[in-house]
Formats: structure tokens, C-alpha cells, sequence
């Protein structure tokens, strides 16, 4: 279903003209991993990466403290990887599934919240997460959510004046998981 949708939107939808390219620079991807070692990274990371730079740089400065939700955040490494770049972050982290890293990152700046989206339960988390987020963030998560619309609406009616980068994989991407 995923991938004839993908054939819909590839035959039918508009498509864009305007220039989207961005360079990816070693040095900043370096410093955000917080090592040289490519070989960890699939090439569709070090691209999401490598654009999540770009669009921080072009879009919050370090002067000031950024707000960050992370929607669906795993272990939690993007916490750290942001303050990587020189970047004082509010990290809150969502995911369905607690994990024991969150235990070694939790500090005065960093929260997690093990939470579902998409099922009108992050209304009553709003207090705990301040209503005052400056970027709500997603790699790879989406796609996992059931409801992934209910979820990305209930996110805008939360959080509306909020900047939103979500970073999905494409449908050509699922052949290269199956090659090492």
C-alpha cells in the first residue's frame, strides 16, 4: 500500500521547482556525531543529519535557548548530538518505549516521556512539556505511528506556533535494509 501511494504521488502530485539543495560539511556531521566514524551511519542518516544541521543553522541561533520536542526519540542521542553544535537545548524526548539511556541523560535540561501519539493523551502531558517549544522534531518515527495524522494534528493544535521537521524514509530507501 505504502509503495503504490508512493507511485500516486510520483505520477499525479505537483512537483517542486524551487532549488531544495543543501551541502552536507565532515566537519559539522563530526562534530554532532561526536566522531569520524561513517561506517555507524546509513547513507539516508548522514543525508537526514546532515539537512537537520543545515536547517538549524538556517533557522535558530545559538544566542538563544532552543525548545526542542523530539517525537519518537529512541535512546535519546539527538540531545546530546544538538549540543553537540554549540546549541543550549530544552531537550524533551517522547517515545512509546522507555529505555534505560534516558536514565544517564535525564538532567535539568533533558526530559523523556514515555508517551503514544495520535491518541489525545499529549493534551494532558502539555503542562509537564511547557507549551512554549520551539522545534518539534522526528527521524524515522512516523512511520511507526498508527495514526501518524491524528498524531501530527494533535501536535499542531498543541504546539501551534511551533516549527515542525519531520524526516521520514522514502519508499526507495526499504530495498537498500535488505543489502548490507
Amino acid at each position: 500500500l505504502y509503495s503504490l501511494f508512493f507511485l500516486k504521488e510520483l505520477i499525479f502530485s505537483k512537483k517542486v521547482t524551487k532549488d531544495q539543495s543543501f551541502e552536507i560539511f565532515e566537519d559539522d556531521l563530526y562534530i554532532f556525531w561526536g566522531t569520524e566514524d561513517w561506517t555507524k551511519f546509513s547513507p539516508a542518516r548522514i543525508a537526514c543529519d546532515g539537512f537537520l544541521i543545515h536547517y538549524l543553522k538556517n533557522n535558530f541561533s545559538h544566542a538563544k535557548s532552543l525548545r526542542l520536542l523530539d517525537i519518537g526519540c529512541g535512546k535519546g542521542h539527538y540531545s546530546k548530538m544538538i549540543r553537540n553544535l554549540g546549541y543550549e537545548v530544552q531537550y524533551i524526548g517522547i517515545d512509546i518505549t522507555p529505555r534505560d539511556e534516558w536514565l544517564e541523560l535525564e538532567d535539568e535540561n533533558t526530559k523523556f516521556l514515555s508517551l503514544a501519539l495520535g491518541e489525545n493523551k499529549l493534551k494532558d502531558k502539555v503542562p509537564e512539556i511547557g507549551n512554549k517549544i520551539d522545534l518539534i522534531f522526528s527521524q524515522s518515527c512516523l512511520e511507526h505511528i498508527e495514526n501518524d495524522i491524528a498524531a501530527l494534528l494533535e501536535l499542531s493544535s498543541e504546539f501551534p506556533n511551533s516549527k515542525q521537521l519531520h524526516l521520514i524514509p522514502g519508499v526507495i530507501s526499504f530495498p537498500v535494509f535488505l543489502f548490507p
